[in-house]
């Protein structure tokens, strides 16, 4: 925009008389005025029988906002109430192998878990799978290297992790360390790192405002979304961000923006996250141009 003191025609501080300031104005080039506005969105006060989940709902804003040149989130919280582990993820699911022809698939409970707690659930599913084979497991993360063991009584038997049948990337194997089939005699531990807490961030869209470019594994396009946000896992308090991740120039700018579609994801997927009814709340910026 053409600055006061770039044009000698209507600002000349030797000329009198009040016309220059009317001058001034009457030209097009100063016409426009920045007017950032905040908007506070709480999945609260979505319409709870169309919407019936936080992480997709479409909201109308408490006013229109004409001619949108740019937006931000300036807060957020939004609660750690979801699950890493869970049936729809297909990542609960262990298939397990003991020589010399038992074949077992372990299924954990959906829900979130520390060191301890999957120790003990999976020696309990282990030890249910095989208890017709008379012999039971052990389970344990070292605390130090993060490998995880299983053990069995009989330190004969082959023990094997089959990876073949689920994503080596996405399946319970994968978080335990398990990146791939291996077996060892007696116990089997794994190559890689447990990896309980894989999701540090979620994605926010909010529809029209996305203008946030998003890598995918197959590269060539992408997706978009309008901000990034880091979360804490394992725990159901809120996650509180309050620093500016988008910044986000619109052009050409909104003409009208009176309501809002909210989704919210996990990196390189296409399924919304379960925040189990758990309500969150946004900051918006948004700067509007006006004509004067």
């Amino acid at each position: 925009m053409t600055s006061f003191g770039s044009s000698s025609a209507h600002w000349n501080p030797g000329s009198a008389g009040p016309g220059r300031f009317a001058q001034l104005f009457d030209d097009p080039s100063h016409t426009s005025l920045q007017a950032p506005r905040s908007i506070l969105l709480d999945s609260r006060d979505r319409d709870v029988a169309k919407y019936a989940t936080p992480s997709d709902y479409v909201i109308k804003l408490p006013t229109t906002y004409n001619n949108v040149t740019s937006a931000r989130l300036v807060s957020a919280e939004i609660p750690s109430s979801f699950y890493v582990f869970t049936v729809k993820k297909s990542n609960t699911t262990l298939r397990v192998t003991l020589s010399p022809s038992s074949v077992e698939d372990i299924v954990i409970p959906d829900g979130n878990y520390g060191f301890s707690t999957i120790e003990t659930a999976l020696e309990k599913a282990l030890n249910t799978a095989f208890s017709g084979d008379g012999v039971t497991f052990t389970v344990a993360i070292d605390r130090v290297t993060l490998k995880t063991t299983l053990t069995c009584s009989d330190v004969s038997k082959t023990i094997g992790i089959n990876t073949t049948t689920q994503s080596a990337a996405t399946g319970l194997a994968h978080y335990l360390g398990f990146g791939a089939t291996i077996t060892g005699t007696g116990s089997v531990t794994s190559p890689g790192v447990a990896s309980l807490n894989p999701e540090s961030y979620l994605l926010i869209s909010i529809d029209p405002l996305d203008r946030v470019d998003v890598s995918s594994a197959g590269g060539g396009g992408c997706d978009r979304v309008f901000a990034k946000v880091p979360v804490a896992v394992n725990s159901f308090d809120l996650c509180f961000y309050d620093k500016q991740i988008t910044c986000n120039a619109i052009l050409p700018p909104i003409a009208k923006l009176d309501q809002v579609r909210v989704r919210m994801m996990f990196h390189s997927s296409s399924e919304l996250i379960d925040f189990n009814g758990v309500d969150h709340s946004l900051t918006l910026e948004v700067t509007c141009s006006q004509t004067r």
